[in-house]
């Protein structure tokens, strides 16, 4: 019976560890590179900002460069990091979005 109340006086689990941190992103670059006026073109052209972009493993930057839009898309996303339900990092890829989502 000793051994039974003894048995509910164990110390609880420690809680688990965090999740590791996500990579950090990089600082953007300082001001904006040179670039070319954009090219002549039938399609209008927008200008894709320089960016960090994550490969699987490292960021890599992409410079800017004059784009054509996808239709019905004018905003610019910045890359950043989400955490899914199982802790994993997911990287959403910079990319243009339409307005209001």
């Amino acid at each position: 019976m000793l051994l039974a109340l003894l048995a509910g006086c164990a110390a609880p689990a420690p809680p688990p560890a965090p999740p590791p941190a996500c990579p950090a992103i990089p600082p953007a670059r300082g001001a904006m590179e040179p670039l070319d006026k954009p090219p002549v073109s039938a399609e209008t052209l927008t200008l894709e900002p320089g960016h960090w972009d994550w490969t699987g493993s490292a960021f890599v930057w992409s410079p800017p460069r004059w784009v054509t839009l996808p239709p019905g898309r004018v905003l610019w996303m910045s890359g950043s990091w989400t955490r899914a339900a199982d802790g994993q990092c997911l990287w959403n890829a910079p990319h243009f979005i339409s307005p209001g989502g």
